[in-house]
């Protein structure tokens, strides 16, 4: 728990810290990006259902992804879940969210949760 929001801190840090030259100049040199997503379970279904979902996703679409490193995901008490995924580039990370339209377990893991974040960040 401290973990997650130690990273929860650092990534609403760097949101509102990073100046927008510095953004752009990491954006044109392609930088490690980072994808997170923080969403909550849809009335009705459990938080053991959303994982389960969640980790056929990642094994089945996700780490296959061109340019995919690595991936957390985190739970808050009250079932927020937090997830963090590495790509060597913000073009990597587009292209996957991209073809997450079209993949059948990205679908089946998102009708299980209501989104409240999805963004890509740079690594400066």
């Amino acid at each position: 728990m401290r973990q997650f929001r130690m990273i929860r801190r650092a990534l609403i840090a760097a949101a509102f810290l990073l100046p927008v030259v510095g953004i752009q100049m990491a954006h044109a040199e392609g930088g490690i990006a980072l994808e997170v997503v923080i969403s909550k379970p849809k009335p009705g279904v459990s938080l053991e259902t959303l994982l389960e979902a969640d980790k056929t996703m990642e094994l089945e679409f996700v780490s296959k992804q061109m340019g995919f490193i690595d991936r957390e995901v985190a739970v808050s008490e009250d079932g927020e879940v937090f997830v963090v995924v590495r790509w060597e580039t913000l073009d990597d990370a587009n292209a996957a969210a991209e073809a997450f339209m079209n993949d059948p377990t990205a679908q089946a893991r998102l009708e299980l949760s209501d989104a409240s974040l999805f963004k890509h960040y740079v690594v400066q």
